[in-house]
């Protein structure tokens, strides 16, 4: 559980691999969200520009396989997600129809993404990670990749 003074790094989101593939390798930018709640006025929100999104490979072993840094985050409909950024979206039209069914009016979080790095090797992450995602602060960081070394 993250506490309202920890330091938010970033977030990790579970993507089957070939939505990560077209995030890292494919230079499609826009990742789209829908989360449990729709952000309010009075909802603090934890990501922000300048943090990252640390994508894990739902198919593969357990694994961070990249990253990219948030350049920008929304909150928006599925007609406004397609009328500003339907050539760059992590997945095709149809695919975040098929996603947004029954949520269409409903704001998604968008992560507009730059500098995507895949990792040379992948990185074993020693927590489960859930379609919901997890929050990467200055806490938990060490316990989620262990040893190994993630800026």
């Amino acid at each position: 559980m993250v506490k309202s003074n920890d330091k938010i790094e970033g977030v990790i989101y579970a993507l089957p691999e070939e939505i990560a593939i077209n995030i890292l390798e494919k230079n499609k930018k826009i990742f789209v969200k829908y989360l449990p709640h729709e952000p309010t006025r009075k909802t603090k929100v934890r990501l922000e520009k300048g943090k990252k999104l640390y994508i894990y490979a739902s198919g593969l072993n357990k694994s961070v396989i990249g990253e990219a840094k948030i350049k920008k985050v929304e909150y928006l409909d599925l007609n406004e997600i397609l009328r500003k950024y339907k050539k760059n979206l992590m997945i095709s039209e149809s695919e975040l129809r098929l996603y947004a069914e029954g949520r269409e009016l409903k704001k998604a979080q968008v992560l507009e993404l730059e500098n995507p790095v895949l990792y040379p090797t992948e990185i074993k992450v020693s927590v489960p990670i859930t379609m919901q995602g997890t929050y990467i602060t200055n806490k938990n960081k060490k316990i989620i990749f262990g040893k190994n070394k993630i800026k």
